[in-house]
């Protein structure tokens, strides 16, 4: 409990690439769930295609999908970790993390990753916060990395944003015991004073 007092109420600024903005990290912190809201579809793109029966000419779509719900996870960890991980969250051996970001911007998906890769992602849409469970996996503790992603269009769990997506990480990491409360807040406003840079595409 020593070192849970030494963190709460601590706030952190970081820099964010400049299509999302700057994260306000505040510790501590637990906003209350807004009601759902209507899902949106991202779209637009489509190739042009003849039909045989007709001679019209039709748009077929090209991998573009509706865009996850709101507070949508996805595990990419498998076997023995994933059931470790989930074990763990079931027992309430995990951190929290509390996600959010201002109603004017663009959704995110965001993944966190220890040091062998990614181990859990969460859609998060704008003005709603979100709180979220940091995945221990058995461990008494275990450091995490945040990268996210936005974009104009979704083409589904393996491509994202797609190669025309926004892509970066935060250059800072975020330990987490059963005790530790991380809130990650967009500020546009914020003063940078830690810096985060842009991810290629493939290395999502």
């Amino acid at each position: 409990m020593g070192k849970l007092a030494k963190v709460v109420n601590t706030t952190v600024i970081l820099g964010v690439a400049s299509a999302v903005g700057l994260l306000a990290l505040r510790q501590g912190l637990r906003p209350v769930e807004q009601e759902p809201e209507a899902q949106p579809v991202f779209g637009g793109l489509s190739e042009m295609v003849g039909d045989d029966t007709s001679g019209f000419v039709v748009a077929r779509p090209t991998g573009l999908q509706p865009l996850p719900e709101h507070g949508a996870t996805r595990w990419f960890v498998t076997g023995d970790k994933l059931a470790d991980c989930q074990r763990a969250n079931d027992l309430g051996n995990a951190g929290d993390l509390v996600l959010s970001i201002p109603a004017d911007t663009a959704p995110l998906f965001i993944k966190l990753s220890d040091e062998s890769g990614p181990v859990y992602g969460v859609m998060l849409y704008p003005g709603r916060p979100i709180a979220i469970t940091a995945p221990l996996c058995g461990d008494a503790k275990r450091v995490y990395t945040l990268t996210y992603a936005t974009g104009p269009a979704w083409y589904g769990w393996e491509e994202y944003f797609g190669p025309g997506g926004s892509y970066s990480f935060v250059d800072t990491t975020f330990e987490f015991d059963r005790f530790t409360n991380w809130d990650v807040e967009l500020n546009l406003d914020a003063s940078s004073a830690i810096k985060t840079a842009v991810l290629d595409f493939a290395a999502f």
